[in-house]
């Protein structure tokens, strides 16, 4: 089912054997290259070792089982466990999008109007009681405030 990961097993041996050469990392750019790509292979050679070792485990189980109806429980739940790695390999083995490596930048706005849950009253109905105290902008609550919350607002330039 999964023949094509043994070309990338094969890769990530001869990725490992490479990177373990001290003359590959003269070359900062090329280590660094192979490293990424070594990165990229682990988890996949990882998971299908597993799977590999499961099912070995099930069929290893299976002929224990005629002779301890315990390994036939046991088989039930090694099958699940492969399946479940089955879905993770083929999860693993979809194409990565090109764009996944570059870097992004997010840029969040206030909402609608510019009122920030600060400045609504809305908000927090125990901040509009009318009485004004040092808690002013979050809610009361039982518990007093915690030092550092207090150093930081007493910290705070006026």
């Amino acid at each position: 089912m999964f023949e094509a990961v043994e070309e990338l097993v094969g890769e990530h041996a001869d990725l490992e054997k490479k990177l373990a050469d001290p003359s590959v990392h003269a070359d900062q750019a090329n280590a660094r290259r192979l490293n990424k790509r070594y990165a990229e292979l682990t988890p996949i050679v990882g998971t299908y070792r597993s799977w590999k070792q499961t099912g070995d485990d099930i069929e290893t189980a299976r002929e224990l089982a005629h002779d301890d109806p315990d390994f036939a429980a046991e088989v039930k739940l090694l099958e699940k466990d492969r399946e479940e790695l089955t879905d993770k390999l083929r999860l693993l083995l979809v194409p990565r999008d090109p764009s996944d490596d570059k870097d992004v930048i997010l840029e969040i706005k206030a909402g609608a109007g510019g009122a920030s849950p600060r400045s609504s009253p809305a908000t927090c109905s125990a901040c509009t009681s009318g009485t004004p105290s040092a808690s002013a902008g979050r809610p009361r609550s039982s518990t007093p405030p915690s030092p550092s919350w207090a150093a930081t607002r007493t910290s705070r330039s006026p």
